[in-house]
C-alpha cells in the first residue's frame, strides 16, 4: 500500500522503496532514475521533488526560488526559442547564447558552472534545494569531472534528482556517486487496462510498455498516425534485400535533426517488438547503436545510415 497519491502510472515496488528513504529520513543526495524513454521517469523525478518540499505530491511553479530543472538546452540553429525552454527548464542559460554560442544538447562546463554557482545560496523557502537534471547522459567528460566534487560532497542541504535512459553513456566516475532506481517498461497486462482506443492492439504494440507514448496516441489521432506511419516504415527498412528502400530512408532520415532522433528513439523499440522472430535482434541493435554513436560525433549522417543497413543484411 502506498502511502501517497503518486500520479505517474505503475512502478509501484520503484514508489515503496523511495517512500520507504523518506519515512526514514534517509533519500539519497544524489538519485538517478534510470530507465526507457517515455515510462514516466521525468514526471516521477518531479513527484518525488514535491515530496521533499511539501511532504504532498503536487505542482512544483518553475518560479520555486529552491527548484532547479534543467531539461530542455538553448541551442543555436536548432532550440532557440525561450518561450518553448521556459516550459521544462527554469535554470538561467544566458552563457549559451553568449559568443561563441552553444550549438549542442551536451551539458557543458559552463552549465555546470552556473549550476553550481546556483546551488551555493542556501534555499529560501523549504528544508532543501533540489536540482533536477534529465537525461544526465548528455554530460561530457570535461563537465563531468567539474561535477564530482559537487555531486560527492554536496552542500547539507541539496539534493539531485537525475534521469537517465542511458545508463551506459555515464562516466563510471560519476555513476558510482548516484544511489540509482532503475525503472523498465509497463507490462503488457498493465498496458492492456490503461489502453481504451479503437486502435488499442496497435497502441500497445507500438508504445512497447511506453506510458506516455501511449497516452499520447490516445490523445492525439495526428500523432497515432505519425506513429503509425514510422513504424509501418521501420517494417520496411528492416527487411532482407530492400537496398534501393533503405538507401532512400537513409536520405530522408539524414536530412534533419528531427527525422534523425524519431529514427534512433523508435527504431529500438521497433526491433524490441522482434525479438520473438528474429534470433539476431541483438546484433542489429549493437549496430543500431555503433551508428548512433558515430553520428553523434558528426560522421556523415547519411552514409553512417547507409552503412548500417548494409552491415545488418545478414541479421535480416
Amino acid at each position: 500500500m502506498l502511502k501517497y497519491d503518486w500520479k505517474t502510472i505503475g512502478h509501484i515496488s520503484q514508489k515503496k522503496q523511495i517512500e520507504q528513504k523518506i519515512k526514514e529520513k534517509n533519500v539519497p543526495h544524489a538519485l538517478l532514475f534510470s530507465g526507457p524513454h517515455h515510462i514516466g521517469k521525468s514526471k516521477l523525478s518531479k513527484e518525488l521533488a514535491s515530496l521533499l518540499f511539501f511532504d504532498a505530491i503536487q505542482t512544483i511553479p518553475l518560479s520555486h526560488p529552491d527548484f532547479i530543472i534543467i531539461d530542455q538546452l538553448y541551442i543555436q540553429g536548432q532550440q532557440e526559442d525561450w518561450s518553448i525552454i521556459a516550459k521544462s527548464s527554469n535554470f538561467p542559460q544566458n552563457h549559451r547564447a553568449k559568443s561563441p554560442a552553444i550549438k549542442t544538447n551536451t551539458i557543458t562546463i559552463s552549465d555546470i558552472r552556473e549550476i553550481q554557482s546556483m546551488l551555493l545560496h542556501k534555499p529560501i523557502q523549504s528544508k532543501y534545494k533540489i536540482c533536477v537534471i534529465h537525461n544526465i547522459e548528455r554530460m561530457n567528460r570535461e563537465a563531468t569531472n567539474a561535477f564530482l566534487k559537487t555531486v560527492e560532497e554536496p552542500p547539507s542541504y541539496v539534493k539531485f534528482i537525475f534521469t537517465t535512459s542511458k545508463e551506459g553513456r555515464i562516466l563510471p566516475t560519476l555513476l558510482s556517486r548516484l544511489h540509482t532506481i532503475s525503472f523498465h517498461h509497463l507490462p503488457k497486462k498493465q498496458m492492456d487496462s490503461l489502453v481504451n482506443h479503437p486502435q488499442k492492439e496497435k497502441i500497445i504494440h507500438y508504445a512497447q510498455g511506453r506510458v506516455g507514448i501511449a497516452l499520447k496516441m490516445m490523445q492525439s489521432d495526428d500523432f497515432y498516425q505519425e506513429i503509425h506511419e514510422l513504424y509501418s516504415e521501420l517494417h520496411n527498412v528492416f527487411q532482407p534485400h530492400c537496398r534501393k528502400i533503405q538507401l532512400q530512408f537513409s536520405e530522408k532520415t539524414a536530412s534533419s535533426q528531427k527525422n534523425l532522433d524519431e529514427f534512433f528513439e523508435h527504431a529500438y523499440f521497433y526491433l524490441r517488438s522482434q525479438i520473438e522472430t528474429n534470433q539476431n535482434i541483438g546484433q542489429i541493435v549493437t549496430q543500431l547503436e555503433i551508428t548512433e554513436q558515430q553520428i553523434k560525433s558528426n560522421t556523415n549522417k547519411q552514409l553512417s545510415l547507409d552503412a548500417f543497413f548494409l552491415n545488418i543484411e545478414n541479421f535480416l
